[in-house]
This record gives structure tokens, C-alpha cells and sequence, in this order.
């Protein structure tokens, strides 16, 4: 693995578990950044992997039922806040629509 260098304001650069990397004292708002990027990418990862046990239509509830199958202390109160927003589904998720491209039904993806 090559060295990583730092920046002009940053005094050394490491790698550390994601664990203790959140329990460490982070800059300005880096904490709440690294956060989000990680609920992101954890979010991300679950649904990819759970649209595996799905049809090929599926609703957000049964997506939700096959991630706690999968993780069964995974519990998200904005779940359907956060898979239906258009960034963080993205290239996962498309809503299901007929030939006039009218939505086929309510929460189907």
C-alpha cells in the first residue's frame, strides 16, 4: 500500500477502523460528514444486497422486510425517507412504470 500524504493544514494522515475513527477528535463539522457518508454507503451496500432476495418488483416495505431479515438490528426511522430520495437511490432503485410510463402502482420498485 503506498503512503498517503496529508495536506498543507493536516499533520499526518492513518487508517483506522471505522469504529474508532468516529470515536476520534475530527476537524470542524468532519464528524457529522463522515457520518452521513458512512449511513450512505452502509444503506447503499444493505439494499444492493437485499435486492437479491427480491423480485423483480418489489415494494420499499418488503425491501425493508429482507434488510432486517438480513440485519436483524438494523433499524432506520427514516428508511423510507432516505431509499426513496432520488440521490440516495440512485442507480438501486427505479420506480416501476407501465409502457406510457405512468407509475404501476404506490411504493413499487
Amino acid at each position: 500500500m503506498t503512503r498517503s500524504r496529508t495536506s498543507d493544514e493536516a499533520t499526518e494522515v492513518i487508517l483506522m477502523p471505522v469504529e474508532e475513527a468516529l470515536d476520534t477528535e475530527l476537524a470542524f463539522d468532519h464528524r457529522t460528514i463522515f457520518r452521513d457518508v458512512l449511513d450512505h454507503i452502509r444503506l447503499k451496500m444493505l439494499t444492493t444486497i437485499a435486492k437479491e432476495f427480491l423480485p423483480e418488483h418489489f415494494t420499499i416495505s418488503e425491501l425493508y422486510q429482507v434488510i432486517r431479515a438480513i440485519v436483524p438490528t438494523f433499524e432506520e426511522s427514516n428508511f423510507i425517507r432516505k431509499i426513496t430520495t432520488t440521490q440516495s437511490r440512485k442507480g438501486i432503485l427505479e420506480e416501476v412504470r407501465d409502457q406510457s410510463g405512468q407509475l404501476t402502482m404506490s411504493n413499487c420498485y
